[in-house]
């Protein structure tokens, strides 16, 4: 079994303004991470994730990173 967890953030977006972009433009279900501690989007893909799911990714933080 294997998988991956990461904690994201992209500047000029609030957590809550990250994980509603990429559910709405691109249909990326994603939890922000709100607490003293750790503050960030976590993404994580699993043995289960398609490549083109993945690369849907990359496309979308790409161009969230330059709007």
């Amino acid at each position: 079994r294997y998988g991956a967890l990461t904690l994201i953030a992209l500047e000029g977006y609030t957590t809550d303004e990250l994980v509603a972009a990429l559910y709405d433009r691109y249909r990326i279900f994603t939890v922000a991470r709100n607490n003293p501690a750790v503050t960030g989007v976590r993404i994580t893909p699993h043995l289960f994730t398609r490549i083109e799911e993945l690369d849907l990714l990359v496309e979308a933080l790409r161009a969230l990173s330059t709007a």
